[in-house]
């Protein structure tokens, strides 16, 4: 998701040049006048519209506006490229009109402010760099070997009918509690994991205030909750150390210039990693096994590959890494 950004944007920029806010020049209504789209419904446009059926939304506009389109949602105007041009166009985003933080700033920055998807231009870039130490092949092994033993203990206890998307949006979050914080599966990660769980639903729940009561309310209870402590903890490492986990990497991640990330930056890269790592699996892990389970002749074909692969199960039954 993005927008237009409110000027063509300088490569050679300093990055504090780019807007401070996504609320900053923001395109109006008039702007976007000769742009074919539906309002929807007064005040909240076609939001739920969208969210009882996405796919279907999006087909009916195309069907009747075009392969460009405006629509009003969650509280604003949205307008909508569609094709592989229009993709190259945003996705490479040559010229810097297209600015990411502007276009998922309504939907997220409540709840997910100033993560790496969100920055734009050089801020993106010189963050991107810093946090590249997370990923060097030392921490990386760990992270492999931390998973294939966290996916093995919790496989092995799903037998007879099950509700997957639970179970799997419970075992990406122990996951990304244990390989990406460090934290050993228990009571602290169950409070850490509700609260993003929280955070998730918030992101797309139609009251965009925290009123009390609504689903807002509970993911920025939810955010407060882990900033405090991803600030804790990242005092705690930078003083005593940590260990490989993605944390402790980003606690100690340095610019170009040699310093240390500004602390809250470090709350923030961490609150959104955690988000992207579980929520994203957990909708596709779900798509897939639904399409299998639908599907019994891909099932055998995938199952013909891994065994050819990794030589069938071992001894006990269980599937070889």
């Amino acid at each position: 998701m993005a927008t237009l950004a409110d000027a063509p944007h300088s490569a050679n920029a300093p990055f504090a040049d780019a807007p401070r806010d996504w609320s900053e020049g923001r395109l109006s209504e008039a702007d976007l006048a000769h742009i074919p789209g539906d309002a929807g419904w007064p005040v909240v446009g076609n939001t739920f519209t969208m969210l009882a059926d996405p796919h279907g939304f999006a087909q009916r506009m195309i069907d009747t506006h075009g392969r460009v389109y405006k629509n009003r949602a969650f509280g604003g105007w949205q307008v909508a490229l569609i094709g592989a041009e229009a993709n190259e166009l945003l996705l490479f985003n040559k010229d810097k009109i297209f600015s990411s933080e502007q276009g998922w700033g309504p939907v997220l920055d409540q709840l997910f402010p100033r993560g790496l998807m969100l920055l734009d231009f050089d801020h993106h870039r010189i963050d991107r760099r810093a946090l590249s130490i997370a990923f060097k092949p030392e921490p990386m092994r760990h992270y492999s070997g931390a998973l294939n033993r966290g996916i093995a203990r919790e496989v092995a206890d799903w037998a007879g009918d099950l509700r997957f998307y639970p179970a799997i949006k419970k075992l990406t979050l122990d996951l990304a509690a244990d390989s990406f914080i460090g934290l050993p599966w228990g009571p602290e990660a169950d409070k850490i994991n509700a609260a993003f769980v929280d955070m998730v639903q918030a992101s797309i729940a139609p009251i965009r205030k925290p009123l009390p009561f609504t689903k807002m309310k509970k993911g920025v209870d939810g955010r407060a909750f882990l900033v405090d402590y991803f600030t804790r903890e990242t005092l705690r490492r930078r003083e005593h150390g940590g260990g490989q986990d993605m944390f402790s990497q980003f606690a100690t991640a340095t610019r170009e210039d040699g310093s240390l990330l500004p602390v809250d930056e470090v709350v923030d890269h961490m609150n959104f990693l955690m988000m992207a790592a579980h929520d994203t699996i957990t909708s596709s892990a779900t798509s897939l096994i639904y399409h299998l389970a639908a599907n019994p002749a891909w099932q055998e074909k995938l199952r013909e590959e891994i065994f050819a692969v990794t030589g069938g199960p071992d001894g006990q039954g269980n599937p070889r890494g």
